[in-house]
């Protein structure tokens, strides 16, 4: 029972870690307020907005003061860079905030639809994404945006098992606690992993094991 068990957990820790790509965030975006100026080679647009995430991970607000800057030059694409801080509570209740720098080139056909985020937060739980390879996606929703987050499931910064303080728990980072034994049952690039307790979860082997 037990190795079927290992076997389950085996393929969902594959597909979850490497490529398959999931929605970590979705945010309303309601836009308030437009700027720009146009000289004779470029023109540059600042949209002002707030807006509002209900989403499995996290709940909460955009909070005053978020702004995408658009930058159009003559004969080539529009570039964006979108920063705001989410406020609220996130999948277990604790109150956090989340910074999001969301960057986007519509490139030569004009279409912005795939953008490159960056996150820094202080939600424990949410933490590992400040480390992994995110994807986003735009989608027009009446007078604002609908924006999409995804872990494409693999990390932008390779953890290596054996650096930092010998009991670090490097797979917190990908969203998996340590193993409190040192019985391994699977081996990857990221590290040693073996099964929680509970028998429910994949967890890092720690490098002092």
């Amino acid at each position: 029972m037990k190795c079927a068990l290992i076997l389950l957990l085996f393929i969902i820790h594959v597909v979850s870690v490497f490529g398959e790509k999931r929605e970590v965030l979705a945010i309303n975006i309601d836009i308030n307020g437009v700027d720009s100026v146009k000289s004779s080679k470029r023109e540059a647009t600042m949209i002002k907005f707030t807006g509002s995430i209900d989403h499995p991970n996290f709940k909460g607000k955009v909070l005053p003061g978020g702004v995408d800057t658009q930058v159009q030059e003559s004969g080539k694409g529009r570039t964006l860079s979108a920063r705001y801080i989410l406020d609220g509570t996130d999948a277990k209740g604790q109150k956090c905030k989340i910074f999001i720098e969301n960057n986007g080139d519509s490139g030569s056909n004009g279409g912005m639809n795939n953008t490159k985020p960056k996150v820094i937060t202080d939600c424990k739980s949410l933490e590992y994404l400040e480390d992994s390879n995110l994807s986003g996606t735009i989608e027009s929703r009446g007078m604002g945006v609908y924006i999409r987050i995804f872990d494409e499931g693999t990390s932008s910064s390779p953890v290596n098992n054996a650096q930092g303080n010998k009991d670090s728990c490097w797979s917190k980072k990908l969203g998996y606690d340590c193993c409190n034994d040192c019985t391994v049952y699977y081996t990857d690039e990221s590290g040693r992993w073996g099964v929680t307790s509970d028998g429910k979860n994949w967890c890092g082997i720690k490098s002092s094991c």
